[in-house]
């Protein structure tokens, strides 16, 4: 099969150069999800997503806080699932701010779930798996209510660095923010000129004598790859237990879509609600 592919990517290499560089494009894709092992699934622009799968390393099981605690990855990845979307012209586009990988952390055979906003021009996603088996994969849209706020997940990579994480007996999480550490919400969609009223959960923290301080970030449709224009840092001041911090913030100008970084502090939870 390989073969026949190759030669006809010899023919068309010496008299149909167009051809090739589109050709080029479609083999691109088709890697993608042979490598995956999955095949990719609809989705619309702007609709909210969850996935549920089991999964397992075929790797090496590091633990939850192993970026805490000085341990040295074996491979370049670790292992896990990178959400790749694709356009109707079968080329990759990318979320706001960043593109979903999602880590495994046991060598077991376990369920998970996993919500996300396809971004602008998606009509599909597929998983490249990178160390990992996974099975019994099914992507559902699913209705979004009064909270836009994606649940925060400590398997997917950027929601945390330099952070420790604890599960507490009812399965929220915490994330205790260290020495120039971030806790980066994945983008959510948001309408410019909107006002939205923003909810956190998290605990006041001082380190190294800086403030813990909430930072909001907007990214654009016009800027390739979006761009974070307007910054608001609030200090976190809640008590023991955590108490939610509410705010009311207005979406400038040409903006699609919203994160939150909640730096130097613990960080619960969130709410994102329209006005």
């Amino acid at each position: 099969m390989w073969a026949i592919l190759f030669s006809i990517r010899c023919v068309y290499n010496q008299k149909h150069g167009v051809m090739l560089k589109k050709m080029k494009k479609f083999f691109i894709l088709c890697s993608l999800l042979c490598l995956a092992g999955l095949s990719a699934n609809p989705v619309t622009a702007g609709k909210r997503y969850r996935a549920d799968f089991e999964a397992r390393t075929i790797q090496k099981a590091y633990p939850l806080d192993w970026f805490c605690q000085g341990v040295k990855l074996e491979k370049a990845e670790y292992p896990g699932i990178s959400f790749r979307f694709f356009n109707a012209k079968k080329k990759e586009v990318r979320p706001a701010d960043k593109r979903p990988y999602y880590l495994v952390f046991s060598d077991k055979f376990a369920p998970y779930s996993f919500e996300f906003y396809a971004p602008d021009g998606a009509v599909r996603v597929a998983l490249l798996k990178s160390g990992v088996v996974v099975r019994n994969l099914k992507v559902t849209e699913v209705p979004v209510g009064k909270n836009l706020a994606l649940p925060t997940d400590y398997h997917v990579t950027g929601p945390a660095r330099n952070a420790v994480i604890s599960i507490n007996p009812d399965k929220t999480v915490v994330f205790d923010v260290g020495a120039n550490g971030v806790v980066e919400t994945l983008s959510v969609p948001v309408k410019a000129g909107k006002r939205y009223r923003l909810t956190v959960v998290g605990d006041h923290g001082f380190r190294q004598g800086k403030k813990s301080s909430l930072l909001v970030r907007y990214y654009f449709r016009k800027t390739a790859g979006g761009k974070a224009v307007s910054s608001n840092k609030e200090a976190l001041r809640t008590g023991n237990p955590a108490k939610p911090l509410v705010y009311e913030i207005l979406a400038p100008k040409d903006a699609k879509w919203f994160s939150l970084w909640c730096m130097w502090g613990k960080f619960h939870s969130y709410k994102l609600e329209a006005l």
